[in-house]
């Protein structure tokens, strides 16, 4: 489960805790639950591991681009003066 979560996202585990508050296999869910402790360490783990989204790679990238635009034009504005 953690691994699902630390995927999609607190939304799903949001779902997951809703939809499964009566069974007992999903009681590490809630806080006071077994294997509670466990399972936010499992999670924050995976999430302090894992790779950031594309989306926010892509926006790093789109920076760049538009920075180094950005200095190229100042560079040949200056020259040209």
């Amino acid at each position: 489960m953690a691994e699902f979560v630390s995927r999609n996202g607190p939304s799903f585990e949001d779902v997951i805790r809703e939809k499964q508050s009566g069974n007992p296999k999903f009681q590490f869910l809630f806080d006071g639950g077994e294997n509670f402790d466990y399972y936010k360490w499992k999670l924050s783990t995976l999430q302090s591991t894992r790779a950031p989204p594309d989306s926010y790679v892509l926006s790093l990238i789109h920076l760049v681009f538009v920075l180094s635009l950005s200095l190229s034009l100042s560079l040949s504005l200056s020259l040209s003066l």
